[in-house]
């Protein structure tokens, strides 16, 4: 129990299971793929996997050469170096 190590997580959010979105408004010949992959990829998943990702990804387009991205502040890194 002690010592506890920070970030501790203490709740967690998740990504709802489809069943519990509201339907689309609109019919697409892709909506049937695009439910499928939310299943398997997101629901009940914690969000903050895809912030990660996201932020990974932005991080990869940052360091392209002649990036639009400058090295800014909303970079965090989740490594020990730096």
């Amino acid at each position: 129990m002690y010592p506890v190590i920070y970030p501790v997580v203490y709740a967690e959010v998740v990504w709802l299971p489809l069943e519990q979105l509201p339907k689309p408004s609109r019919t697409s010949k892709y909506i049937e793929l695009q439910e499928r992959s939310y299943s398997e990829q997101m629901a009940g998943s914690p969000t903050r996997n895809t912030l990660y990702r996201l932020m990974e990804g932005f991080a990869d387009l940052e360091a392209l050469p002649n990036s639009p991205f400058e090295e800014s502040s909303w970079f965090v890194s989740t490594t020990n170096d730096g």
